[in-house]
């Protein structure tokens, strides 16, 4: 009986035992082939390159697996609100290989877990309950079926950040429109924020990116006048991602001026100040300062003849600037039908209704309208009555 111990290093060996053998072979580098002939005992220990073993009799045989190598290409390949999704190329050697280990944890090392799965299962696993535009660092490990653990592969992400608390139009003039906003309460992600216009019926958006520390509102410039715009706000992730965008609607029109008499009829004047601020920059203005909505018609009067009704009215006061055309509609009393005519204001404010029914009571209403919308109605009643002497 004698005892063997073969250590091959770099060269391709082929090795002939018989005979009752014990033998233990360590090899690492190139490819061995090895014939065992007899009562063997045999304990292989590989790493790096093929072994070959030709056993022949009563053999036992051992396999002992060193650690194994680590994953390649770690990548997030969908990042949400609340959950970071990634995937992996496996290791090129994958003979002891048996799971993998996930584990993430905040950007400062903080609240880490971890999960496992097979190699059964796809190089890839969705991380979720996670709170939204934080900073996470995620790794992953490849184990093996004796327990050793390779080399950890990490990587830095966020997830997506929230969508804006609000947006709001600030002020509106002829060609001019501010919209302010609210960040969200996580910010640590941010990178940037998306501020778009564009006219309500169509494609064309007019946008700009500034940064998360800049003052929360910004101004668009050279609009044509009493049109719809839509502004929408979104923040944008150090890695990229979108958030949900949330808009406002606009006109361009005239702002209020403040020195104006009629100021105690607007909601809101443009007289006090505010702060708004992203994170720890500040920045002071008015409060919204809007041009008022269309306030009714004035003076509205029917006046009868003995074959028609003249209707006179005055422009309203307030918000005339997007003023682009009046609405009369008028009804007969016992009679459910309602008829309506529009006069642009380019015309004079009067309307002349010929031929009326004889002893009919009628009811006129009276409305202007423009950009910014409708103003309420004003009423005024007529009747014709013809006798004969």
């Amino acid at each position: 009986m004698f005892d063997v111990e073969k250590m091959l290093l770099h060269f391709a060996a082929v090795l002939y035992l018989v005979g009752a053998v014990s033998s233990q072979t360590i090899c690492s580098g190139k490819s061995l082939a090895v014939y065992l002939v007899g009562a063997v005992s045999s304990q292989t220990i590989c790493s790096g390159k093929s072994l070959a073993v030709y056993l022949v009799g009563s053999v036992s045989s051992q396999t002992i697996c060193s650690g194994p190598e680590g994953v390649s290409q770690l990548k997030a390949v969908n990042n949400s609100v609340s959950s970071i999704a990634v995937q992996w190329e496996p290791p090129s050697n994958t003979d002891c290989l048996e799971e993998y280990q996930v584990c993430w944890s905040l950007a400062d090392g903080s609240q880490s877990n971890c999960s496992t799965q097979t190699i059964l299962e796809l190089e890839t696993t969705n991380i979720t309950g996670l709170t939204g535009c934080t900073n996470y660092i995620i790794n992953v490990t490849s184990v093996s079926s004796s327990g050793d653990y390779s080399e950890t592969v990490s990587i830095a992400t966020s997830t997506a950040p929230q969508k804006m608390k609000r947006v709001q139009i600030w002020s509106s003039s002829v060609s001019n429109i501010t919209a302010i906003w609210t960040l969200p309460s996580h910010t640590q992600c941010l990178q940037g924020i998306q501020v778009c216009l564009s006219p309500r019926d169509g494609n064309q958006s007019n946008c700009t990116i500034q940064s998360s520390h800049s003052h929360a509102a910004w101004t668009f410039t050279e609009l044509t006048p009493c049109s719809h715009y839509i502004v929408n706000v979104t923040l944008i992730s150090l890695s990229g991602e979108y958030s949900e965008a949330v808009t406002a609607s606009a006109v361009s029109g005239t702002a209020l001026n403040t020195s104006s008499s009629s100021i105690h009829n607007v909601d809101v004047p443009c007289l006090a100040v505010s702060t708004i601020s992203n994170h720890d920059v500040n920045v002071d203005v008015g409060v919204p300062c809007l041009a008022p909505a269309l306030s009714k018609v004035n003076n509205f009067r029917a006046v009868t003849s003995s074959s028609s009704i003249q209707l006179d009215w005055e422009a309203p006061t307030e918000g005339t600037e997007c003023l682009e055309e009046y609405s009369v509609c008028w009804k007969i009393t016992g009679d459910s039908t309602t008829n309506c005519t529009s006069q642009s204001v380019d015309l004079p404010p009067s309307l002349n209704l010929t031929e009326p029914e004889i002893c009919a009571n009628y009811t006129f209403t009276l409305t202007a309208s423009g950009a910014r919308g409708e103003s309420a109605g004003t009423t005024a009643s007529a009747i014709i009555c013809t006798y004969k002497h």
